[in-house]
């Protein structure tokens, strides 16, 4: 894809073009399990050269976060029609709950892609934690992710999840369509690991 970067510095731009380059490789690992609508999708917008995306970096302060000392890290990213939103934090490494965590560029990047894909929050928090690794900043799904896809009836545009085992599949075929039978046999994506919560503090 041709990306228009938007208050980007030079280093930043730098980033997400090896941001770009790990996500292809990520898609062309001939182990990852993708439906094929939601490849041609990720392809068209990584290869052809026509499509443009308009990438916007912006503060905490751009995004209504004035104050992310006080823990709301959860704005990451946001992404729709051609153009995509990135914190500046993305950039660097994070913590949380004490914990340095790696920078979550390529992982934010990737899942508003899902997004600017037509994918929904269960699309786009699978692909994010089952295509790219932690160190690449994947993490799992907020507590505000998990209403949304009881919200969603755990059913996205291309994937479903099993509620108990959280086991993310879809019907296999080649069918480019998203026009897809019921009785197609399931293709299983991966397991969509929970939040891991904080340990009960002692008295």
């Amino acid at each position: 894809m041709t990306i228009r970067y938007v208050g980007a510095t030079e280093q930043q731009r730098e980033r997400m073009d090896e941001s770009q380059k790990i996500i292809r490789k990520c898609i062309k690992d001939k182990r990852a399990k993708i439906p094929p609508p939601l490849l041609e999708e990720l392809k068209d917008m990584l290869d052809d050269k026509r499509t443009v995306i308009e990438v916007e970096v912006k503060k905490d302060e751009q995004l209504g976060f004035p104050e992310p000392s006080q823990g709301n890290w959860a704005h990451w990213g946001s992404g729709g029609g051609r153009y995509i939103e990135i914190n500046s934090r993305c950039f660097d490494p994070w913590t949380k709950k004490g914990k340095e965590k790696p920078p979550r560029l390529t992982a934010v990047l990737l899942h508003e892609m899902v997004h600017i894909a037509g994918g929904n929050e269960l699309d786009a928090e699978s692909f994010e934690n089952i295509l790219v690794s932690e160190k690449d900043g994947a993490v799992p799904p907020s507590k505000e992710d998990e209403k949304e896809f009881r919200d969603c009836k755990y059913c996205g545009v291309y994937v479903s999840m099993n509620r108990k085992t959280r086991r993310v599949s879809f019907p296999g075929t080649e069918d480019t369509s998203r026009a897809i039978t019921p009785s197609a046999p399931r293709v299983t994506v991966g397991t969509l690991k929970r939040e891991q919560e904080a340990p009960a503090k002692k008295k």
